[in-house]
């Protein structure tokens, strides 16, 4: 089971405008009707998304379009933030496989989110392997939903290997800020220039939240709201942070 955007669209895997975002909300209905139906359409779009598989590292990635086994777009573009970012990538993705995880009880949901996390460490560019190559575009606020991403995951499961790169990210995302006699913000590439922002979905505001959720793991602070897209509520959030 899969969803296009309009007819001569490419099949869509992703969360903000896939078949992960579409399944999570049958999954979020399906928990507060207990309608069967909608659970089981959520598992057939599940088991579509899994066959978009690639390997990466000791985990997986899923080969969203618009490059079909490649490692750059029709354009150049280095594909990292494609396949691991929240909008397409693994970070959005793992959201329907968590919650799918909390409505069955079943653990191979669990596994798949483990296994999408290992393939976006393993994949994430550094600084001198050549992966950011001179064709590529950063995109600061997909770091910042991969930094958030990841310290969910270390809040819900207590992987330190999740903390330990929630942090690196978080680290790239403050050298790519700017900062004058206004004050801090980042600029993104966006049709051509580079631009700043400050909405939730593209700007300041992505940018500082997982800086500030960061902050709260270290003084042992619990978030007080999570955005109601995500699974990772506040309830899941101890009361006080572990020490990290």
């Amino acid at each position: 089971m899969y969803w296009f955007i309009h007819d001569d669209s490419p099949e869509l895997t992703g969360f903000a405008a896939g078949s992960a975002g579409i399944a999570y909300f049958l999954v979020t209905l399906y928990q507060q009707t207990k309608k069967r139906a909608y659970l089981d359409t959520a598992i057939e779009a599940a088991r579509r998304i899994q066959t978009h598989v690639m390997p990466q590292g000791d985990g997986c990635l899923i080969n969203s379009p618009p490059a079909a086994n490649t490692e750059t777009a029709s354009d150049g573009r280095d594909l990292y933030f494609h396949r691991v970012g929240f909008h397409n990538g693994v970070v959005g993705i793992w959201r329907l496989f968590f919650q799918l995880a909390r409505a069955t009880g079943n653990s191979e949901w669990t596994e798949w989110v483990h296994r999408l996390a290992r393939g976006g460490m393993s994949r994430f560019p550094k600084p001198g392997d050549g992966v950011y190559g001179v064709n590529y575009i950063p995109v600061p606020y997909e770091n910042a939903y991969i930094a958030q991403g990841y310290l969910d995951l270390h809040v819900a499961y207590g992987n330190p290997e999740y903390l330990a790169f929630s942090e690196h990210v978080c680290s790239e995302i403050l050298k790519d800020s700017v900062v004058d006699e206004t004050g801090r913000y980042w600029k993104h590439y966006y049709r051509g220039t580079y631009q700043s922002y400050t909405s939730v979905k593209g700007g300041t505001l992505a940018m500082v939240m997982p800086l500030l959720h960061l902050d709260g793991l270290y003084q042992r602070r619990r978030p007080l709201m999570v955005l109601p897209d995500s699974p990772f509520k506040p309830a899941l959030y101890p009361a006080q942070w572990p020490k990290p």
